[in-house]
């Protein structure tokens, strides 16, 4: 009886070992395959959902924008992700939402794919903006 426990806890051990390898191996795996970025996964997503719910994202730039710039110096992250899939802007357009933010709206398109871009200019108290983008597709 004793030789059958200790060969059940050697087997046990030894199947334990290898799911935590196996494991390991695959979480190892993901990370390696995985070579976009967060902000081209965020365009993914929104692509597959095509649910037109808007996601925003507050830290796509690292600092501050000491001002607005000028519509032939714009820039847009989840712009120019989309062009490189094959997008084509259709439309666009920049306001201001009463006391809120500036914002900049880029319409594209694709096929059988219509996605929306927001860029979003908060102020600040240091006299300074913040830039968030936010992007749904239908």
């Amino acid at each position: 009886m004793e030789i059958l426990v200790n060969l059940y806890s050697d087997n046990m051990k030894n199947i334990i070992l290898i799911l935590f390898l196996v494991l390991s191996v695959s979480c190892q795996q993901d990370k390696i395959v995985h070579s976009q970025s967060f902000e081209e996964d965020v365009v993914d997503f929104a692509i597959k959902q095509k649910n037109n719910r808007p996601i925003e994202v507050k830290d796509l730039y690292e600092s501050l924008a000491d001002k607005i710039p000028d519509d032939s110096d714009e820039k847009s992250v989840f712009v120019r992700i989309l062009k490189k899939k094959g997008f084509k802007i259709t439309d666009w357009g920049r306001g201001n939402f009463t006391h809120g933010p500036r914002v900049i709206i880029y319409d594209l398109a694709k096929e059988n794919c219509e996605c929306t871009v927001a860029k979003y200019y908060y102020s600040t108290q240091e006299s300074a903006y913040l830039r968030t983008e936010a992007i749904s597709c239908k």
